[in-house]
């Protein structure tokens, strides 16, 4: 097992002429034409991100909402790229809101836009050389890691206004209590749905073999869980769109 591989330095990554990996693929994936999505769809995953729903919004002091934002009865929300439908379902229940099926529309003039994405995760040299690996697979299909430092320029030139970032330190491993085990079982959930798309690339040269990447995987788990202060961020970003000011009649 190639867990050593944090001593090498790998200046170039030829994957031009890569050869996947024969694995027992047992996760479902989307195959929508084009898409380079690289988590699984299926049961584990969805329960992975109900995981994902509780402990992001008690890392957030128990919000699911950040903006300061009201909902009459009958409001209509858009809900997209949150997982299993955990954050609209339970609102839903407690506020006995119309389910819209209009859940295409974009936020108007004066409405709120909420974006949570991942930062930087840091533990010891094994969480490092894994990290490489993700970069690697990120790399190869033609995706930023690093989306987080884009979004709010990216919401400022859509015209959006008063823009916000929360950040949380979420623990990994054991030593954090109950975040630290539900941040060391998310995270190291999407680390290992990603097996199939890294083996397909051929192993982007950090492993060989389907049991070279089930160790790397378990030897970042154990470290989490035996590095006091390994952590992973996560932001919030929420934004307004401007009322626009009706001009004065002539």
């Amino acid at each position: 097992m190639a867990i050593e591989a944090h001593e090498t330095q790998i200046d170039v990554l030829d994957i031009s002429a890569t050869q996947p990996i024969g694995h027992d693929a047992k996760r479902t994936f989307q195959s929508f034409p084009g898409s380079q999505y690289v988590l699984p769809s299926d049961a584990v995953e969805k329960d992975r991100l109900a995981l994902q729903h509780q402990l992001l919004k008690r890392v957030f002091e128990n919000r699911a909402i950040l903006p300061p934002i009201t909902f009459p009865l009958h409001s209509k929300i858009l809900d997209s790229g949150t997982g299993s439908d955990s954050w609209l379902l339970r609102y839903n229940y407690r506020n006995g809101s119309e389910h819209s099926q209009r859940c295409s529309e974009y936020s108007h003039r004066g409405g709120w836009v909420q974006i949570g994405e991942v930062g930087p995760w840091t533990a010891g040299s094994v969480t490092a050389t894994h990290k490489s690996l993700v970069e690697a697979l990120f790399e190869f299909k033609g995706l930023h890691l690093d989306c987080l430092k884009f979004i709010a320029e990216l919401l400022r030139e859509a015209g959006f206004i008063a823009i916000y970032e929360e950040e949380r330190s979420i623990p990994l491993g054991k030593w954090g209590g109950q975040d630290g085990i539900d941040g060391r079982d998310n995270f190291i959930g999407v680390f290992r749905g990603m097996k199939t798309p890294i083996l397909n690339a051929g192993g982007l040269g950090f492993v060989q073999t389907e049991g070279e990447f089930d160790s790397l995987l378990d030897a970042v788990e154990q470290e989490w869980d035996e590095t006091s202060g390994a952590e992973i961020k996560f932001s919030v970003i929420y934004a307004t769109k401007p009322i626009p000011v009706p001009m004065a009649s002539l």
